[in-house]
């Protein structure tokens, strides 16, 4: 079913392990990583499932206790079906730890916190190799209803159960019958998977973000759901193009295509976070669920590296913002952040972090830009800063 091996070379320790993984495999994964650049890297465990299975992280970086520094998040396995999705996250890291000596990838090491989650859905994953692969879309949380029919899947589509727009959708795709595999959750956020992410968020404020699912060669580009409208100008839509541009073709030929969704569907993981925090929240869909004599894991998952990639440099050579708030500010309590120029129609309002009093952010284009930062108490302070094809680090002072 799956294969896993570690080997080490000369000068350069690596892992390798090939091939697809259930929950014990995909940890064992993470935690030879690990152990190979313990000095920049960390296992945490973000939440546990219905059946007590570990969510686990792994963080790559320096000082990774230090949350002044942008964060990025990549993910798999929300849809655990879908069980080419872990390996993305998983190469991600590997990729990053092999060649930590190369320029690129140093400046990305030196500056970022990048958050590993290969596996959201560690039940749904058990529940696909383990008992049948008819389930592994959802979280197997069987309610009383599904117990009672005796159903074979059952449980949370955890990408219909973040709270943005939760609900708000109702069609095949976006279900409030607890016998879909589209079901949405008795309520937002209900699912212990959804609750770790958003912790997770809210620990760490993630700059950027990819989601991977399967199987439709497609970019999706936030907002997903209908109803939210789009912020005006949208650095999403502005990075997009790059990272089309940045990844191979299919094995088969086909390029990756920007698109806003598949269907309607409201309740997902990158609407949450481009929401909440002002993520530049991707969810790439794969072209294939799983690998075949036609559909090679290897060139898939490889080619696909240029999405993340694209997304680093573009925050480190700009346009984008990194703001410090005042330390008084801070004191008070959250402090709102905002960029004057950038119209957010959702009511969205973005904070710093409560530790570091940092804020980091995409701009869709160079110009001039007058940032904002308002305390709990109400107090604001606000400068002008031009902004060309660099990242530019302000820090904000109270008025004397």
């Amino acid at each position: 079913m799956s294969a896993w091996s570690e080997h080490a070379r000369p000068r350069c320790a690596r892992v390798s392990f090939e091939g697809l993984k259930d929950p014990e495999l995909i940890e064992r994964a993470m935690r030879a990583l690990a152990a190979r650049a313990p000095e920049r890297t960390r296992i945490i465990e973000i939440g546990r499932t219905h059946e007590d299975r570990p969510i686990l992280a792994l963080l790559i970086g320096e000082a990774l206790d230090d949350h002044s520094r942008p964060a990025m998040l990549l993910c798999g396995g929300t849809h655990a079906n879908e069980v080419v999705t872990p390996e993305l996250p998983l190469d991600a890291a590997r990729w990053l730890l092999e060649n930590a000596e190369d320029k690129r990838v140093a400046r990305w090491l030196r500056t970022f916190h990048v958050v590993i989650v290969p596996l959201v859905n560690p039940d749904g994953s058990h529940g696909y190799w383990h008992v049948s692969t008819a389930r592994g879309r959802t979280n197997r949380h069987k309610d009383a209803q599904a117990a009672e029919l005796g159903l074979l899947e059952y449980g949370v589509d955890l990408n219909r159960n973040y709270p943005f727009q939760w609900g708000s959708v109702e069609d095949r795709f976006n279900s409030e019958d607890p016998r879909s595999p589209f079901f949405h959750g008795p309520a937002a956020g209900s699912e212990p998977e959804v609750q770790a992410m958003m912790k997770l968020g809210e620990a760490w404020r993630f700059v950027g973000m990819v989601s991977y699912h399967a199987a439709a060669t497609r970019l999706l580009v936030p907002y997903t759901v209908e109803g939210a409208r789009e912020p005006k100008p949208s650095a999403a839509w502005a990075v997009a193009p790059a990272m089309i541009d940045a990844v191979a073709p299919t094995p088969g030929g086909k390029r990756y295509e920007a698109v806003r969704h598949l269907y309607p569907v409201a309740g997902t993981d990158q609407d949450w976070f481009y929401w909440s925090f002002g993520t530049l929240a991707y969810l790439v869909e794969l072209p294939f669920v799983s690998p075949g004599p036609r559909r090679p894991l290897a060139p898939m998952v490889e080619g696909a590296r240029g999405f993340w990639q694209v997304l680093f440099d573009r925050f480190l050579d700009g346009p984008a913002l990194t703001v410090q708030v005042p330390e008084s500010f801070k004191a008070e309590g959250p402090v709102t952040v905002a960029v004057e120029e950038l119209s957010w129609p959702n009511g969205e309002r973005f904070s710093a972090h409560p530790e570091s009093g940092v804020f980091h952010t995409y701009l869709p284009t160079a110009g001039r830009y007058t940032v904002k930062a308002t305390s709990a108490s109400g107090k604001t302070v606000s400068r002008a800063v031009d902004v060309g094809t660099a990242r530019v680090v302000l820090a904000l002072t109270e008025s004397p």
